[in-house]
């Protein structure tokens, strides 16, 4: 990718009878529309997790077999994907260790800790402790000494814990005591992602794309969880009649996949920095679809927490770039 900043691109020219427009103009706004398009549609799509893991946890579906299937349809779409593009997923030892290490803390667990803490928390609430991900990233990749210490985005950090304190704090919610535990538990989220992006940045293994990669990861995921759920007889049928639980496990599969194609489209036009900015959105949207799809009401402290961990966010993202010309 080529930084263009407002340049412009040799495919397009001026408008006929409007000799002044500058030649590239036009296929600038058209790429910044097509940037915002895909920045609201990763952010709003993944917005929606929260509020999909409540719908298929309200019936009482046990969390592990839920993980299963979103390891196993996600695996499936994107091996297929894979095989379509004439590529393959890569098996040699440094690619299998790869998979099992990101199919743990980047698939089973945060999945496992959503569906265990869905029914405990709204989605408004889950929204703003997913969206740690960047700051518990920032501060393990400090600890390994992969990153440069700022007290900026280390301040950055500091006003992301101190959302998670307000979302705790009593008469935030009905259940102070129970609701920090949960929000404890559901920080294991963010906390899990944010390991596995340390892990990709120290140990990606040489060959295969994205989409291969995390097919791999899936499919490992699916293997490792297949035999503890079988065990555990926490299998959920995917049999007829399907029914909310049966719905909302296919919705979470191809949100997550959606998500996931917007998000790399957005990263080839405008870079992964600014890509990284559909995370202010997902948990903007989570918020709002939380209100929307569940009719929920926030406290005061949550909405201060909203705003905390938007400008933590901000503080440690790293400065963005230029739009890249395709």
């Amino acid at each position: 990718m080529k930084p263009s900043g407002n340049g412009s691109s040799n495919e397009c020219t001026a408008r006929p009878g409007n000799p002044e427009t500058p030649p590239g103009r036009s296929a600038n706004m058209k790429r910044k529309l097509r940037v915002v398009f895909c920045l609201f549609m990763a952010g709003g799509l993944w917005g929606l997790t929260p509020s999909l893991a409540k719908l298929a946890t309200a019936t009482g579906a046990h969390p592990l077999g839920l993980t299963l299937w979103q390891a196993l349809g996600g695996g499936i779409v994107l091996l297929a994907i894979t095989v379509a593009r004439g590529r393959v997923v890569l098996v040699s030892r440094a690619h299998a260790y790869f998979y099992l290490v990101c199919g743990v803390v980047g698939t089973a667990a945060p999945t496992l800790l959503l569906f265990a803490s869905a029914p405990h928390l709204s989605a408004g609430v889950l929204a703003i402790v997913i969206a740690a991900v960047p700051l518990l990233t920032y501060g393990i990749a400090l600890v390994f000494r992969i990153d440069l210490a700022s007290p900026i985005r280390i301040l950055g950090v500091g006003l992301g814990f101190a959302a998670m304190l307000l979302i705790v704090l009593p008469g935030g919610n009905l259940n102070p005591i129970m609701s920090a535990l949960w929000v404890l538990i559901a920080l294991g989220i963010p906390l899990s992602y944010a390991i596995e992006n340390v892990f990709i940045a120290l140990r990606r293994p040489p060959g295969g794309d994205e989409i291969s990669l995390v097919a791999g990861m899936l499919l490992a995921s699916a293997a490792m969880l297949t035999p503890i759920v079988l065990v555990s007889d926490t299998f959920v049928p995917m049999t007829g009649p399907w029914g909310q639980v049966e719905w909302a496990i296919i919705a979470m599969v191809f949100v997550n996949f959606i998500t996931y194609v917007f998000f790399l489209y957005l990263v080839r036009l405008a870079g992964p920095v600014f890509a990284s900015q559909a995370g202010y959105w997902s948990m903007v949207f989570g918020v709002l679809w939380g209100i929307v799809i569940w009719d929920e009401t926030h406290a005061s402290s949550v909405w201060a927490a909203l705003g905390l961990m938007l400008l933590g966010m901000a503080l440690v993202k790293e400065r963005a770039v230029p739009l890249a010309a395709d």
